[in-house]
């Protein structure tokens, strides 16, 4: 959301941000960068989506998905109404699927072209999940996944126009025949502050980084420590692996595992990726395109990762990645790592190039702004919520 917004004020757009505040996205003024709170007109309200056991079970009785309901609040249609009928917006962007609820409340009171930017094919996350569960979970994830899908089918279609973050995922959309004008723009970054400094990597250092809140990425590290580590452990006992990520949960945290150091939340993530040799992505549901493998990348880190994580990423195996699915191909190319250094060290270097051609925000931005030219009926597109 920050280089989305960064990059729009560099495209000289005025700029409203609405931003619905809850526990597990907490949004304090005061901790936003500089540069968005000086620009933009910033309204918050905050929304109870905690999950519940209750609202879990009672939403089996509803068409529409747990995972949209929970963010269908009416402080926030009220904040909408007061934003929209206040300012005048020649555009307005839904920020991922769960504020959709609120699109037919827009059109009623806004002229504006409204675009979806899809951060995910939503309903696909939850599907690879179930697929990966058992039991009671496995069934409520089926159901979960099959209402998304329908919901997620039927609604991007009312949008004027979507903007996918991967072009798997829009090739993904296009094959399911939601044919409104839509563009890939993947999610980029302020390349500057990513610098290439490999030496200052730990040798034989492997990381894991992301929000542990997030069940696809909780489901990928504990596959990786049951799974993987352990033989890796066994055959190259010199590598050391480190977790980082916000709401770690105890289960992990109280985790003794040889070699293994849980870190949680740390306090500057690209200098703890910069310390760090390996990265890996081994997620084994979810969908769109992974932020932190550009920012790996950005950094030149090597990077191994599942085709699920890879998804997006236009990243070409052997390359400017290493791909694994299974754990023996996991344990099979950390040996080749350790034999290899020099030419693992090309793949960081090559990753590199790839994110300087293709995540430069800048460029993407500018992408963006054509793109809305030619689906917005006005002489200057400049005026966005």
């Amino acid at each position: 959301m920050y280089q989305l917004s960064s990059g729009l004020l560099q495209q000289n757009c005025r700029l409203t941000l609405a931003i619905p505040i809850t526990d597990k996205h907490d949004v304090k003024m005061e901790e936003l960068p500089d540069k968005i709170r000086s620009s933009c007109d910033i309204y918050t309200t905050r929304i109870n989506t905690r999950i519940t056991l209750a609202g879990a079970f009672f939403n089996l009785f509803s068409s529409k998905p747990y995972y949209i309901s929970r963010y269908n609040k009416k402080k926030f249609k009220d904040l909408l109404v007061r934003i929209l009928s206040e300012n005048r917006f020649d555009i307005i962007i839904f920020e991922s699927l769960k504020v959709s609820p609120y699109l037919q409340l827009a059109r009623k009171i806004s002229n504006a072209r409204i675009f979806l930017r899809s951060h995910n094919v939503e309903h696909l996350i939850w599907k690879r999940m179930a697929g990966h569960s058992s039991g009671l979970k496995k069934l409520y994830l089926k159901i979960l996944s099959s209402r998304l899908e329908k919901y997620e089918l039927e609604t991007i279609p009312q949008f004027d126009g979507l903007i996918s973050i991967s072009p798997s995922d829009l090739t993904f959309f296009r094959a399911r025949n939601i044919n409104i004008p839509a563009i890939s723009i993947p999610a980029g970054l302020e390349l500057e502050k990513y610098p290439f400094q490999p030496e200052k990597a730990e040798k034989n250092t492997i990381f894991h980084i992301g929000a542990l809140d997030w069940l696809s990425n909780l489901e990928a590290v504990k596959w990786f420590l049951e799974k993987v580590w352990p033989e890796i452990f066994e055959k190259l006992p010199h590598f050391q692996f480190f977790i980082a990520g916000r709401n770690t949960p105890e289960e992990i945290k109280k985790l003794t595992i040889p070699n293994v150091f849980i870190l949680g939340e740390v306090e500057n993530a690209i200098a703890f990726m910069q310390s760090r040799q390996i990265m890996i992505v081994p997620l084994l549901s979810g969908s769109g395109l992974k932020i932190k493998i550009v920012e790996g990348m950005a950094l030149g880190k090597i990077i191994i990762s599942t085709t699920v994580g890879a998804e997006g990423t236009g990243a070409v195996h052997q390359r400017n990645i290493l791909i694994a699915n299974t754990p023996e191909e996991f344990v099979s190319v950390f040996k080749w790592i350790s034999e290899h250094p020099e030419e693992a060290g090309k793949i960081g270097f090559e990753a590199r190039q790839h994110a300087l051609q293709h995540f430069d925000n800048r460029l993407l931005m500018g992408k963006l702004m054509q793109f809305f030219t030619e689906q917005t009926p006005i002489q200057a597109v400049n005026n966005f919520s």
